[in-house]
């Protein structure tokens, strides 16, 4: 009996394999036995090759492209993996090939159809056909308060559906593989739902019959059984968007362009290009109707590493969008703090809804190099699938910020260049030099009304530059400097109060930090350990 126990590199080699399309290294972990559900960055593997994008620049390999996916495909099926479970009364839409129907790569998707006709037919159960209801009504629940009419959202549902149909329709009226062979020769009386003609349904028909009878929220996120977890984490009702969708607080322009002056240290370049927003807006007020402008797109990508304010300048720079009146009030934010929780066992569909409810998008992607949660690591490819799927269809887009190191972003770009259509401007942020946290220890410590002598500073400056060279990646820049100084009024206070305080000393002795309080501190295990100082948010925003 061969041995089953499955190195870690030979799954990661089946992880990037099904990633990068790479076939050899695929064909290799199945033969060491790795399964074929293999979970890729949270998602099933067959969900990934299907919304996978081509490399920009490449679009004249795409019959290779495609030729590779299906290859891959196949080669999933041969190793037994299994597409459809058996549907119970209480449950109408949990396979797993329901949720990849409505890919852009009809062809592959269509090589998925034909293995999941097979599986049912030899399991003893109705020949698999897409629900085109089903599919229809949850894209008008993902799409739900836009101002997309169902008509549309179902016609573009049925056109997908019909393309996927002639696909499978020739393949078995002109069989070449094997299956297609067996399907045609020894199922043909089973088969003939796929082998006629299209049956289209009337959309207009089919969209007063969902909105009168059909509640999709809680199938269209059901799934049962091993397949089920995989692909998407499990069982979900829709969930509160509320939860999710929030309202920016009322401000003016101005307001936010002083927070931002006020809260960041450096970041020239993004300073100017808000202030040089604002102008703009102004400016196009003033031409009035002289001279129409052309739609502009807001969306922007900072890159960098961690602690440099990537998100909550970006969470700024919406605010301002906002008081300008060049994007609506309804945002949604994904960032590490609750990409930790619940949201992580989201599927798609459920961001998807989610999204589709925001004028404005912030994601910080999280970057496993940094030691980051898992979960949410593996919950970056999910969410930009979720994206592009709340696009779909969508005339009034939203504007959206992505922040995250740059390798995660270089990455997620990649996989997605149909985001790139929504990004006007890319910034990459330098970590910081010792000038600039010099000025970020003067910020945070004047925020709590403290000084530091120059000898402390010098002393805590040296601290944080061995700590860089020391910890490189992980040295997480203005993050450091908050913990610090965070733990700094509690060595100044021990200094005060260790002995009785004489009567005469002054509110500077009260204020200044001296180099005893930086000395008291532990700093070489702060920066180590940032998480285990006090909390804090993301950036470093001057409001401690």
């Amino acid at each position: 009996m061969p041995d089953t126990t499955i190195d870690s590199s030979i799954t990661a080699e089946f992880q990037y394999g099904i990633q990068k399309h790479d076939i050899a290294l695929v064909q290799k972990a199945l033969a060491a036995h790795v399964s074929p559900e293999t979970p890729v960055r949270g998602m099933h593997p067959l969900f990934v090759l299907l919304t996978s994008r081509l490399k920009p620049g490449f679009e004249h390999m795409q019959p290779e492209f495609e030729q590779k996916t299906t290859a891959l495909i196949e080669l999933l099926f041969a190793h037994g993996l299994k597409v459809t479970e058996p549907k119970t009364a209480s449950e109408h839409y949990h396979n797993l090939v329901d949720q990849l129907v409505l890919a852009e790569n009809t062809a592959a998707t269509a090589a998925v159809v034909l293995h999941a006709i097979d599986e049912t037919i030899r399991e003893g159960r109705p020949v698999y056909q897409p629900d085109i209801k089903s599919l229809a009504a949850g894209q008008i629940e993902a799409l739900q308060g836009e101002n997309l009419p169902p008509e549309k959202m179902v016609g573009l549902v049925v056109d997908t559906v019909e393309r996927l149909y002639n696909a499978v329709r020739e393949k078995l009226l002109n069989p070449e593989t094997a299956l297609e062979k067996n399907l045609a020769a020894e199922h043909a009386d089973k088969i003939t739902a796929w082998t006629a003609p299209f049956n289209r349904p009337h959309v207009q028909v089919l969209v007063p019959d969902i909105l009168r009878g059909f509640t999709p929220a809680p199938d269209a996120a059901r799934r049962s059984g091993n397949l089920s977890r995989e692909f998407g984490g499990g069982a979900a009702a829709t969930p509160d968007l509320g939860e999710y969708v929030r309202q920016m607080p009322p401000k003016t322009a101005q307001q936010v362009l002083d927070e931002i002056e006020k809260d960041f240290v450096g970041l020239a370049e993004l300073k100017t290009a808000a202030r040089r927003l604002a102008f703009r807006a102004s400016y196009d007020k003033v031409r009035g109707g002289d001279s129409p402008a052309a739609p502009r797109t807001y969306g922007e990508v900072i890159i960098g590493g961690e602690g440099l304010g990537k998100s909550s300048f970006a969470h700024k720079k919406a605010e301002l969008l906002m008081t300008l009146g060049l994007a609506g009030g309804k945002y949604v934010e994904f960032n590490k703090e609750n990409m930790a929780g619940p949201s992580v066992t989201l599927p798609p569909p459920a961001l998807a809804a989610i999204f589709a409810k925001a004028d404005v998008i912030l994601l910080e992607l999280p970057d496993p190099v940094y030691g980051g949660h898992s979960d949410a690591a593996e919950f970056t490819p999910r969410l930009m699938t979720a994206l592009q799927m709340s696009l779909a269809g969508r005339e009034d887009k939203p504007v959206i910020f992505i922040t995250g190191s740059p390798a995660t972003v270089d990455e997620m770009l990649h996989l997605n260049p149909g985001l790139k259509a929504h990004i006007a401007t890319y910034t990459r942020l330098e970590d910081m030099d010792g000038a600039t946290l010099s000025k970020v220890i003067d910020q945070k410590l004047g925020a709590e009304k403290l000084e530091i002598e120059p000898e402390a500073k010098a002393l805590l400056l040296t601290a944080l530059d061995d700590g860089k060279r020391e910890h490189g990646k992980s040295f997480t820049n203005a993050r450091e400097v908050e913990s610090i100084v965070a733990k700094l009024p509690d060595a100044l206070a021990e200094r005060l109060f260790a002995k009785p305080p004489t009567q005469d000393m002054t509110q500077k002795e009260f204020s200044t930090v001296t180099r005893a309080d930086v000395k008291a501190l532990n700093i070489a295990a702060i920066i180590a350990g940032p998480n285990l100082a006090r909390s804090r948010g993301m950036g470093f925003s001057a409001k401690l």
